[in-house]
């Protein structure tokens, strides 16, 4: 099963990291068998903080073990350091089980940037409700979309969606969500993503509280090109599974 690396970083001195650390860490992804499907600086920013000028680099590995050994080898430690002070990023592993073995075709490039603007979303998604940006939240789905939160009513439509959302916006809660994605899958214009997370909510009149579960999300992309949530499903983890 074809495995992918996906980095949004935000450089501060892109001189140094493009002749630094950029330079050896691409010898070395090819050293190890991996390949690069998208490389591109100078992200614009529609939606979230922190986003504008960040640049997304997606590497395909025959499968997440080849992964693995190339983000925990002893040469990739020796090289991590050359990054620090002068970028700062988010990386992220996932497997997709249609995706094409590394080899190159036009197929494969368009699936690797669906996935990272998939894997974007979800950042934009959690960025946004935790500084309580719902019109940010808005633009994240669908207009008919359903969304069914563990133990609850199905939600539908956007509006119904964003009031659920807003309740901890009005009572003045501070809410942070981590998340592990567990696949994501692409289909022409339809994207379907499994991750667990954990939803850690600080009420203004009590103690802070945890939830965790998993989820289990379809995205539409837009005419826009933008990757919206159309479906949506939580359930909560069995006792005992990891949270993330």
């Amino acid at each position: 099963m074809a495995a992918y690396l996906v980095v949004i970083a935000h450089v501060d001195d892109r001189e140094a990291f493009m002749g630094g650390y950029a330079r050896v860490a691409a010898a070395l992804v090819t050293r190890m068998g991996g390949r690069y499907l998208l490389r591109a600086p100078g992200a614009l920013g529609l939606e979230g903080d922190g986003l504008d000028g960040a640049s997304v680099v997606v590497s395909q590995w025959t499968d997440m073990a080849a992964l693995r050994a190339f983000w925990e080898s002893e040469e990739y430690a020796r090289i991590r350091p050359l990054r620090e002070g002068i970028a700062r990023c988010k990386v992220l592993a996932l497997e997709s089980p249609d995706a094409p073995a590394v080899g190159g075709d036009a197929a494969g490039h368009n699936r690797a940037a669906a996935i990272a603007g998939i894997v974007e979303a979800g950042e934009r998604w959690k960025s946004s409700y935790a500084s309580g940006d719902l019109v940010a939240m808005r633009d994240l789905y669908e207009p008919d979309c359903l969304v069914n939160p563990n133990a609850a009513p199905l939600l539908k439509g956007v509006d119904a969606v964003i009031d659920h959302f807003a309740r901890h916006a009005r009572s003045g809660n501070r809410v942070e969500v981590e998340s592990t994605i567990e696949s994501i899958e692409v289909e022409g214009a339809f994207g379907y993503q499994v991750l667990r997370f954990v939803m850690s909510i600080a009420p203004s009149d009590r103690d802070a509280y945890q939830i965790a579960g998993r989820t289990l999300l379809v995205y539409k992309r837009g005419d826009d090109g933008n990757w919206r949530v159309w479906r949506d499903m939580d359930n909560s983890l069995a006792p005992g599974e990891a949270v993330i």
